[in-house]
């Protein structure tokens, strides 16, 4: 019981980090911007074609329960921005409470691979990792349980590397 409260605690995505939130200050579309030549609204601005409005759209439907609705958002956002670290993360964290766990692990290792520095993947790649592991024990799937600990102690290993 222990073990699945930290769990879930861990899993509980994270606010937006200070480094997301200068990304998206820096990458929004200046005041100066919001018309057009012809002194018309940019209609970037209001569709969901703007990818912070998406990706806020997403992290607001994750924190209200509606998980598969939060992942069409963070794909859509993914797509108009495929180098903002933190869409990944969520998108990772939100197929996991979803419960669909090989997608959320496959997600983070992509994470992992396309920003290698961002430990916050890293450390939500292994709580993923070992919580679909326990979930496989717990079902009496010994053998997946297993490999996905030891995957679990390489993260670890790998993590723990970067702080030292």
């Amino acid at each position: 019981m222990a073990k699945k409260l930290l769990l879930k605690h861990r899993m509980n995505l994270k606010p937006v980090r200070a480094s997301d939130q200068a990304y998206a200050e820096s990458s929004a579309m200046p005041a100066d911007e919001m018309t057009t030549a012809s002194g018309e609204i940019n209609p970037s601005v209001d569709e969901p074609n703007d990818w912070t409005q998406l990706y806020e759209e997403g992290r607001e439907l994750c924190h209200e329960g509606r998980y598969l609705e939060a992942v069409a958002r963070y794909r859509q956002a993914e797509k108009l921005n495929p180098g903002f670290s933190g869409i990944p993360l969520h998108l990772g964290g939100t197929l996991y409470h979803a419960g669909r766990y090989n997608e959320a692990i496959a997600t983070l290792q992509s994470a992992r691979d396309r920003f290698p520095d961002d430990a916050d993947i890293l450390e939500s790649l292994i709580v993923a990792t070992e919580g679909l592991a326990e979930i496989l024990r717990n079902t009496g799937n010994d053998t997946g349980a297993n490999q996905l600990y030891k995957d679990t102690c390489i993260l670890y290993r790998e993590l723990l590397g970067r702080l030292l």
